[in-house]
């Protein structure tokens, strides 16, 4: 539930006045040329080319998204009663602008892309939009065929055939059949972004995010759904930022920025929606052709639960907006709130760090004791896999120990996989 807090609650709201603000700045580049990944501890993680993908997979969870490049004009349709077994037939186009369901990406989850057309599959009977959840397979198995327009003269016909095993099988060709490509897709290859991209023209796969425990915000171009006066929501592009997926945000209106504080973390106050914080804080004015920030409204965002005590909470305060002859962005951080990246590893540990080769270390799961781990891997400071380690092992207990015998001295980062996130700890064999 989405609630703005309003002047009438800020008794409620908690003590945040005597943090110290910081100034940050993004820039966009002209005409908004590029995504800018923001980490909370670091700055700016990352600067990509808002054009160089047309189409993106999700990778690091159990669901299916996947996204189109909604900024670069990259636009979606479904085939007229096309099903899984569709892909060899005919596709005629007449009407499909003005008739043909049309895929845009999720507002509100990183798990639902356009092709996802709405649907993420948990909550819709193992319907994911592009395909269904067999059960018998345990794959979810294409059913649908789309015409993917990327460019005023440039269509493809594209079809994923299945996801099974963490694999993506996709159908790529023109709309005659001619130049079919299949691609093959692990999501195992990219395990540390979110998104895996790629671009349309060459079908090769664009390394384009930082891993997914180095970023908090991303500034960017996106397709949002706006009220134009009629009543009805219009997908429109915008440029405004969204946050990470372990975010929560809530929105404080009617109180100055400079006195106005963090509401108690509820379910009713903060929102996961990803684009909670959005486009909103700024408006353009005719008269000046130029942008104005909005008053007195403040942004409240933090990975912390319901109920959590002494909670991190971020407070992000928009001052400057340049338009596009620059993208350039003007932001106060103030607050508690450290990197998504301390968030994962926070509830982690192993011990000792720093172990002789015929010892070993004791691994300490935390928070994540009840989660079923789907690997442990380890990795050279040059990014080399090294060693999967006991795999299969049973680690319901929360605590066991790993031995470290096999393995040559040196600084070594070790990956945990879990269903719905990797965490990465430092380990130094003598």
């Amino acid at each position: 539930m989405n609630r703005i807090i309003t002047l009438a609650v800020v008794s409620l709201m908690m003590a945040f006045s005597n943090l110290i603000s910081k100034e940050n700045e993004i820039v966009l580049g002209s005409s908004y040329a590029n995504d800018v990944w923001f980490s909370f501890k670091t700055g700016v993680a990352k600067t990509e080319s808002t054009t160089n993908w047309d189409i993106a997979f999700l990778t690091h969870s159990q669901n299916a998204g996947i996204w189109t490049n909604s900024a670069k004009g990259v636009t979606l349709y479904v085939v007229k009663d096309s099903d899984g077994d569709s892909w060899d037939s005919p596709i005629d186009t007449t009407g499909m602008a003005a008739t043909w369901t049309r895929g845009y990406n999720s507002i509100d989850s990183w798990d639902v892309g356009a092709f996802n057309l709405g649907l993420d599959g948990f909550s819709n009977d193992g319907d994911f939009g592009w395909g269904s959840y067999d059960m018998s397979t345990h794959a979810i198995a294409g059913s649908k065929v789309f015409v993917i327009k990327l460019s005023a003269s440039s269509y493809k016909k594209i079809m994923i055939e299945s996801l099974l095993g963490g694999i993506y099988t996709v159908l790529i060709a023109d709309l005659d059949g001619a130049n079919e490509v299949k691609k093959i897709i692990k999501k195992s290859d990219y395990s540390s972004k979110l998104y895996i991209y790629m671009d349309m023209a060459t079908t090769t796969m664009v390394d384009r995010e930082p891993s997914y425990d180095q970023w908090d915000l991303i500034f960017s171009k996106y397709t949002d759904l706006i009220d134009m006066g009629t009543g009805t929501p219009t997908p429109y592009t915008v440029t405004g930022v969204r946050t990470h997926p372990l975010y929560r945000t809530a929105i404080v209106k009617g109180v100055p920025t400079s006195n106005s504080n963090a509401p108690v973390i509820t379910d009713e106050d903060y929102s996961s929606k990803i684009t909670e914080i959005g486009s909103g804080w700024k408006k353009f004015i005719n008269a000046t052709a130029s942008y104005k920030i909005v008053d007195s409204v403040s942004y409240f965002t933090t990975f912390e639960e319901t109920g959590a005590t002494n909670p991190l909470i971020q407070k992000i305060v928009f001052k400057e907006f340049a338009g596009s002859s620059t993208g350039r962005i003007v932001f106060d951080l103030n607050g508690g709130a450290t990197s998504v990246d301390e968030k994962l590893l926070s509830s982690l540990n192993i011990f000792p760090s720093v172990v002789e080769k015929s010892s070993k270390i004791t691994i300490d799961l935390g928070d994540y004791k009840d989660q079923s781990i789907r690997s442990i891997r380890l990795f050279n400071t040059a990014g080399n896999l090294v060693n999967v380690i006991n795999a299969n092992q049973d680690y319901s207990s929360g605590n066991f120990e790993i031995s470290l015998s096999d393995i040559s001295s040196g600084e070594y980062f070790m990956v945990f996989e879990f269903a719905n996130t990797n965490l990465m700890k430092k380990v130094i064999i003598k």
